[in-house]
């Protein structure tokens, strides 16, 4: 009798802590499932927010793994990084407040934004990066005796028609040929990523020009001065984005 009544009482022990069990296991998944809904239903309502922003917004909030349709093509972003506006007060040189986003795609194309002068408008262009088989920063200095074109163009205070040609021997890259106009030179400092033609913080000087024939066509030089990266050369077309950019899409890939 008395094992029985262990057994019995035993028993019963053991459905009391199944059904407590059970009831936990119950609780945790449902609560698992109320987050998991939660989450979802952010990230719908993210995604409908970020949808229905301006695709210059858009462009702002992109990461690594987010696709850009340009026209036909679809392009993943690689990098990003960002343009810090730099001027003169005295001998200070400060920021503007104002930044300018470049964001770096596959297959060698870049998304950049920048002033067309200091503390002008805002263009947008669709670059692709250009090998270099000699070094431009010479070219465009020039010497004190043979100054270049951005030195020319400095010491008119950038109102001066500057007409100039790539050397022959640096880039074999048929975007290159033809005459450009001078439009704009200075400095910029940058915050980067690992995966752009610079990285970490540093400062740049730049040499904007316009085919002298073909107005939609641009050529970007990017001098490093600071910080780490490579000088680089950009050959491409303004582009409007409210028109050319046909989608945005942001994904689930982790960066």
């Amino acid at each position: 009798m008395f094992w029985a009544y262990t057994f019995y009482y035993f028993g019963w022990i053991a459905v009391i802590v199944g059904v407590i069990s059970a009831i936990k296991l119950y609780r945790k998944y449902d609560k698992e499932k109320k987050y998991v809904k939660k989450m979802e239903k952010k990230k719908w309502e993210d995604e409908l927010a970020f949808m229905d922003k301006s695709v210059y917004e858009q462009l702002e909030l992109l990461k690594r793994g987010n696709l850009v349709i340009f026209w036909d093509r679809n392009y993943e972003t690689v990098g990003k990084m960002r343009l810090v506006e730099m001027t003169w007060e005295g001998d200070n040189h400060i920021a503007t407040g104002r930044y300018f986003p470049i964001i770096t795609l596959d297959n060698n194309r870049l998304l950049v934004s920048m002033p067309r002068g200091e503390g002008q408008s805002i263009i947008w262009f669709m670059f692709e990066q250009v090998h270099c088989d000699t070094a431009l920063t010479p070219f465009f200095a020039g010497t004190d005796e043979k100054p270049g074109p951005a030195m020319v163009f400095a010491d008119s205070e950038q109102t001066a028609e500057v007409l100039f040609e790539l050397p022959q021997n640096a880039t074999e890259h048929t975007l290159a040929q033809g005459q450009w106009k001078m439009k704009d030179i200075g400095s910029f400092n940058f915050k980067a990523d690992e995966y752009s033609f610079v990285k970490g913080n540093g400062e740049m000087r730049h040499v904007l020009a316009r085919h002298h024939t073909q107005e939609k066509q641009y050529l970007l030089y990017f001098d490093l001065q600071a910080g780490e990266g490579s000088d680089t050369l950009l050959l491409g077309t303004e582009i409007d984005p409210s028109t050319e950019i046909k989608y945005v899409f942001q994904t689930d890939r982790v960066e």
